[in-house]
């Protein structure tokens, strides 16, 4: 609702009505005109020019903020923080700079993963992404929907599922025979389960459906089951019997979760005396959170393997080397690191690695998405004068991490790159460097200095928060400038 006084967008109801508003910033009270109701996209836009666009990286704080302001709009409220939970917000802002075109077709693979990720529609996915896009200043207002409701009304309804939650009657380690399905987040963090039966009623097991049950240990298939979310096994780091009966569209072998039908990993079975697996040959997906806490130390990957999805490794702090078949035509390995088959992109560092420096190979120009999350033994890397691009999360919680040099061509460092290397202390961007991604820098709190030259265009929000001793050498960058005086961040000025 905007105040028809200071025209500022309001959701702060009288007491004594219902259909009463009062404006937080000019104490102006006005009736509600059912004309006069803004959309979602229009809300979170006034939000970042009041307050930055940096308050979408808070979630708690976007969200005592909606509930201030749009508090009987529990659902669309809901919808925006759950995308938010799924790192769509740097997403989205590394799509600043790209055409109408481009941004689009990116919020719809961003939608589409989301969708699977937290089992709900493409449609609400999209709604909420692009409302916090809109609000992010990202060119898409010709494609929002006034309100969810808009958007849902052009989706044909589902079938009604009887799916499991929190709500249900359990007994047990049962769950009520009634139901078809496991819902998302149904047994979310229950420390209490240990072991559970699904009755042969269930069909489908929901995206994070036993998210976080530390200490489940045992679960029993059914038979029926057809279908197992993304991440239904994610943190569940004492898993170590997965039972499936042999009639099952699921099988396990070599200590590995595999859909038959598909063709994938989906959970390696956790056991103490198990430290190398063989993933079977004929399986071509690995799945996200496939090793997610896994005690693997070494993992072999079949020729026929032909995608490895995102966080496929998650937390495997306990692997030191990563073996590919010789004829596997997707991917490759150079002393137990994994890259891509052409090996220009190093995909995965194994935690484990004892190894207190690392080299880069010549032909390497990126290091990919969480590459050497939490090689917390890596002391120094050496990188070549080829390497382009240091990718998302490529060096968060490498908290022994203490110097390097980035190479001379390198144009481009991601969101969250070096997130929590507390070890750093000085850095100097290289000078072809063109962009710094969101909390690029964040945490290292013994980071004391940076120098940054004439070619950096764009630093993302947050990218040096939370650096107590940071003090920022500027070389003839006036947007570098500017970036640290409206941040409050020490800095040097411009020297020749």
């Amino acid at each position: 609702m905007r105040c028809p006084k200071c025209r500022k967008i309001t959701g702060v109801l009288f007491t004594d009505s219902e259909n009463k508003y009062k404006c937080p910033f000019c104490s102006e009270r006005f009736v509600a005109d059912s004309s006069e109701k803004e959309s979602i996209a229009e809300l979170l836009k006034q939000f970042a020019d009041d307050y930055d666009k940096e308050l979408f990286l808070n979630t708690a704080r976007t969200n005592a903020m909606l509930m201030d302001y749009i508090p009987d709009n529990r659902k669309e409220r809901k919808l925006i923080l759950n995308v938010m939970h799924e790192n769509a917000v740097n997403e989205l802002i590394g799509l600043y700079g790209k055409n109408a075109d481009e941004t689009l077709s990116e919020i719809k693979k961003i939608s589409h993963r989301i969708a699977e990720d937290i089992c709900i529609t493409e449609n609400a996915s999209e709604y909420a992404l692009m409302s916090v896009a809109y609000a992010l200043g990202l060119d898409v207002s010709g494609r929002l929907s006034v309100s969810l409701t808009d958007k849902m009304s052009e989706t044909k309804a589902e079938p009604q599922k009887t799916i499991f939650t929190k709500k249900m009657r359990i007994s047990g380690n049962k769950i009520d025979e009634s139901c078809n399905a496991v819902g998302f987040r149904a047994y979310a963090a229950d420390k209490n389960i240990t072991e559970i039966t699904l009755p042969e009623t269930v069909t489908a097991i929901y995206p994070k459906a036993f998210v976080n049950c530390i200490n489940l240990k045992k679960i029993y298939l059914p038979s029926a089951l057809k279908n197992i979310g993304n991440c239904a096994f994610e943190g569940c780091s004492s898993l170590e019997k997965i039972v499936v009966p042999e009639n099952s569209a699921y099988i396990v072998k070599d200590g590995i979760l595999l859909d038959k039908i598909t063709k994938s990993a989906v959970r390696a079975e956790n056991r103490r005396d198990r430290l190398k697996y063989i993933i079977p040959e004929n399986t071509k997906r690995l799945c996200r959170k496939a090793f997610d806490y896994s005690n693997a130390e070494i993992v072999k990957l079949p020729k026929s393997l032909k995608v490895i999805e995102p966080d496929a490794f998650y937390m495997s702090l306990n692997l030191k080397y990563i073996q590919t078949d010789t004829e596997n035509r997707n991917f490759s390995s150079y002393e137990g690191v994994l890259h891509n088959r052409r090996g220009n992109i190093l995909l995965k560092y194994p935690s484990a690695i004892t190894d207190a420096g690392y080299y880069f190979e010549d032909f390497v120009e990126e290091a990919g998405y969480r590459a050497f999350s939490c090689a917390v033994n890596l002391k120094t890397v050496t990188f070549t004068g080829n390497l382009r691009k240091i990718g998302d999360k490529a060096f968060e919680y490498c908290t022994g991490l203490e110097r390097f040099m980035f190479p001379m061509n390198l144009l481009s460092i991601g969101n969250y790159a070096f997130y929590r290397c507390e070890s750093l202390e000085n850095i100097i961007i290289s000078r072809k460097v063109t962009e710094i991604g969101s909390l690029a820098f964040a945490g290292c709190r013994n980071l004391k200095n940076i120098t940054i030259g004439e070619s950096v265009k764009y630093i993302g929000e947050g990218a040096f928060n939370d650096c107590p001793s940071l003090e920022i050498t500027i070389r003839n960058n006036s947007y570098a400038e500017m970036y640290c005086k409206s941040r409050n961040i020490k800095y040097n000025g411009s020297v020749s």
